[in-house]
């Protein structure tokens, strides 16, 4: 049974003016995925039939078999039973969902990049054993799911793409970098409580002239400004990949991550080297492109609302209401913060303001 069909059968009303989530939207990879699943998924028993299809027809080993997948999150709003409820599709369909207290956590940034047209997806393990009921004898099949997250702040770049024509590089391991005069007024904008978050960063090839020698290193821009520089071992790592694409007249953009605080901050570059790239990715045309005001390149990779508001992106948000103070959506998303408990606009679009606990929307409504 589908999810729209699920909701008719419930006798959901939804409230007006709130979309259907949409499971084959188009799919935006989350960023800061650890490799590992760590989040378990619930409910999987009301869904055997799609999570035993996830294996094939052929029999399963009765010690248990596991594969590795991507799946969909999609926060559906109009669950009866939680609001916050987030459901997790396979190949097959329907696995199972969040739990309660995961729900919280994740809807708000979900329900934010659903409200741009997009579906997270992100790595999951799914086991299954083909086995026997002790009592009836009868086969019988077991499975269990879990998925790939990161903390909610960490699921979304925290910047947008960058401004020139640019090709992102695969994802590989960290690189530091070492730190430049004046960096720190470059990083600071990206400074959040929790400590580290991501954002687009770009490498570019400078010529670092010496008395007697030159050195050719790869340099580090975050939103244009210099952050830092490679050594020079780490930059002919990097530098072959950089000048392939300058050749075809595109920047190297690639994921970065900024830590610390006021007093020191550091960035971390993961990013494949030049030698890790597969011959597939060198013998494809570049695909960068520099996005517009109109069109950015990747909507969902702008600095998004955390508080789950129906705000675009980067616009003020101002509540007027005795039980909250006003804050405004910009300095939220430089925060890179949840908000406080108070009264904000309400995303489902059932009243003018909604409760927020500090972690999830209540059912509390202000007309």
């Amino acid at each position: 049974m589908g999810l729209f069909d699920r909701a008719r059968q419930a006798d959901v009303s939804r409230p007006v003016g709130v979309s259907q989530p949409c499971v084959s939207a188009p799919p935006y990879e989350i960023w800061g995925q650890r490799g590992w699943a760590n989040i378990n998924v619930v409910g999987e028993s009301f869904h055997i039939k799609a999570i035993r299809a996830m294996f094939g027809s052929g029999r399963l080993p009765t010690d248990g078999t596991e594969l590795v997948t991507q799946v969909r999150l999609v926060h559906n709003s109009a669950n009866p039973k939680d609001r916050n409820a987030i459901e997790v599709h396979g190949a097959s369909g329907l696995l199972g969902h969040l739990s309660r207290e995961d729900a919280a956590r994740y809807a708000a940034a979900l329900d934010g990049l659903q409200q741009r047209g997009l579906v997270a997806t992100t790595g999951a393990r799914v086991w299954g054993q083909d086995d026997q009921d002790w009592q009836t004898h009868k086969p019988v099949f077991i499975g269990s799911v879990r998925v790939d997250l990161p903390e909610p702040h960490m699921m979304f770049p925290h910047n947008r793409p960058p401004a020139e024509a640019h090709q992102m590089l695969p994802i590989g391991s960290a690189i530091h970098v070492s730190t430049v005069d004046n960096y720190a007024d470059a990083t600071r904008p990206y400074l959040c409580p929790e400590g580290e978050c991501w954002v687009y960063a770009t490498v570019h090839e400078v010529v670092d002239q010496g008395p007697r020698t030159s050195k050719q290193l790869a340099e580090v821009r975050i939103d244009r400004r210099v952050v830092g520089r490679l050594t020079p071992k780490m930059s002919t790592d990097l530098l072959p990949a950089v000048q392939f694409l300058a050749a075809h007249g595109f920047a190297t953009g690639v994921r970065a991550l900024v830590k610390g605080n006021q007093l020191k901050s550091e960035v971390i570059l993961y990013v494949a080297r030049a030698g890790e790239l597969s011959q597939q990715w060198v013998d494809a045309p570049p695909t960068g492109a520099a996005p517009t005001d109109s069109e950015p390149a990747n909507p969902a990779a702008a600095v998004f609302d955390l508080a789950g508001t129906s705000a675009a992106i980067g616009a003020a948000v101002n509540v007027d209401h005795a039980s909250s103070s006003a804050f405004d959506g910009a300095s939220l998303a430089a925060a890179a913060t949840v908000p406080p408990a108070g009264w904000y606009p309400d995303p489902y679009r059932s009243a003018r303001l909604r409760w927020w606990n500090g972690t999830a929307w209540g059912d509390q409504t202000a007309p």
